[in-house]
């Protein structure tokens, strides 16, 4: 999981996902689309992935729904799910929503 944990302290402007409220949701992408072909990096089509998930999160929120995007433990989920990741484990975000 290091390259989610590297991409989550990343800022953007250096190919990384810091402060992306979708990160949870995205995780960077497919190493293979990465900015200058380097894995280390997001998608290149990060700006395409925001827009899909801001419409869908518009969406969600029309329907009366909460978006893990706008959840306000986003960063206690975002702590949680690093904490798993740098001692190597994978756990699935839904997990943290039916614990509320």
């Amino acid at each position: 999981y290091e390259r989610y944990l590297a991409l989550y302290h990343t800022p953007e402007v250096y190919g990384g996902c810091q402060g992306c409220r979708f990160f949870l949701i995205c995780k960077g992408q497919c190493p293979g689309t990465a900015v200058a072909g380097d894995w280390r990096n997001k998608s290149g089509n990060c700006e395409v992935w925001k827009t899909l998930f801001e419409i869908t999160e518009t969406e969600l929120v029309s329907a009366g729904k909460l978006p893990v995007s706008l959840h306000p433990d986003l960063t206690v989920f975002e702590r949680e799910l690093l904490d798993r990741w740098t001692n190597g484990l994978n756990e699935r975000l839904e997990i943290f929503l039916k614990l509320k």
